[in-house]
């Protein structure tokens, strides 16, 4: 994990766009710039039409009903691994805060570029959303399902495509640390932990240790 990603992470983390300014939806122009903002962008959607043969060498991802499927390397290591409490990744997702891990980009030029994740099956499900010019953030559009972003920041020397730990169970994801934690309204408690749900709301009420 390189210490030099973390810290232009920290410091560079695309902020919110000011409410003027366009948000651009695959397809979808809402504001004056957003196709340029989009035509400059070099990380093209990582589909591929050939899933691996060695199925105990990846970890599958899916969106939530199995109409998109995705493979990441088990082998491939994370920049950075944690867990997001900005004010994009929490109204994005509709949570308090997202537990995300990042990859480097691979051969990423200006024209052309590759991700560890690759999309083997529903790619023409795929949309995304840019809020800033940096970050695609894509999603399914047959159930909704956030799959994964890319991040395109030549000036911080931000070259990243992340993902979520949910879309791919097999992966081990290890955090190392919470960030933007000064944009977070909803913070972590330490109240009661239940293995299922409590009693009165028909679960064993049993408390995790």
């Amino acid at each position: 994990m390189g210490s030099t990603v973390e810290a232009n992470w920290t410091a560079h983390h695309p902020r919110r766009m000011a409410q003027a300014e366009p948000m651009f939806v695959r397809g979808i122009l809402s504001g004056p710039t957003a196709q340029a903002n989009d035509s400059r962008y070099p990380v093209p959607i990582p589909t591929s039409s050939t899933p691996a043969a060695d199925r105990s060498t990846i970890a599958c991802g899916t969106c939530f009903c199995g109409a998109v499927q995705l493979e990441l390397p088990l082998d491939s290591e994370p920049a950075i691994s944690v867990v997001c409490h900005c004010t994009d990744c929490r109204e994005w997702h509709s949570v308090g805060s997202v537990p995300y891990m990042m990859f480097p980009l691979l051969n990423l030029t200006e024209e052309t570029g590759e991700m560890s994740i690759k999309v083997t099956a529903g790619a023409s499900l795929l949309s995304y959303v840019h809020r800033t010019p940096e970050v695609r953030r894509y999603f399914a559009t047959c159930c909704g399902t956030r799959l994964f972003n890319s991040v395109w920041n030549e000036a911080a020397g931000l070259k990243l495509c992340g993902t979520f730990p949910t879309v791919f169970s097999s992966f081990e994801w290890q955090p190392t640390m919470h960030v933007n934690v000064r944009e977070s309204n909803y913070p972590t408690l330490d109240v009661r932990r239940f293995n299922d749900l409590p009693a009165e709301f028909g679960g064993t009420g049993t408390q995790a240790e």
